[in-house]
């Protein structure tokens, strides 16, 4: 038995009910495909804050143990100071002498102006550089003055 033939109205009726399904189906996918994009923008955002806060999270850790560190260098040289200073001589000073090199810098402690031949200076700490040298310790005078110049 032979189907029988549908008028045109019948499959332009059925053909816009198609037409009308598969558009429907078609802004689901479209609707699906761009909350995907959103949900993949969202957690690349995500990521990328995260990254941020950790790297200002270490940022700020490293800040803290470097200035733990220079308070530990703070202390250490305290500690130094107060082990290096002549006893009984309370006309000590705790000072700094630079010269172009570590050697000068030591001279210039006890051979410089303002020493004589009863000038001392013990030696705590030196730091070389590419501007010099920088000695500091103790540097006291024996005989109670230090201002005298050297003859």
């Amino acid at each position: 038995m032979a189907k029988p033939k549908k008028t045109n109205a019948q499959a332009d009726s059925e053909f816009a009910i198609a037409q009308a399904e598969y558009e429907k189906q078609l802004a689901a996918q479209r609707k699906q495909v761009e909350e995907y994009k959103r949900s993949q923008d969202e957690v690349a955002r995500k990521k990328q804050e995260q990254k941020a806060a950790a790297e200002q999270a270490a940022a700020d850790y490293q800040r803290q143990l470097e200035a733990h560190a220079q308070t530990v260098r703070n202390q250490q040289l305290e500690y130094q100071k107060q082990l290096a200073k002549p006893v009984g001589v309370p006309n000590a000073v705790y000072r700094g002498f630079w010269a172009p090199d570590c050697d000068a810098a030591r001279k210039s402690a006890t051979l410089g102006a303002g020493t004589s031949t009863t000038t001392r200076f013990k030696e705590v700490t030196s730091e070389a550089g590419s501007n010099g040298c920088i000695v500091q310790g103790w540097w006291w005078n024996l005989s109670g003055g230090g201002t005298a110049t050297r003859q």
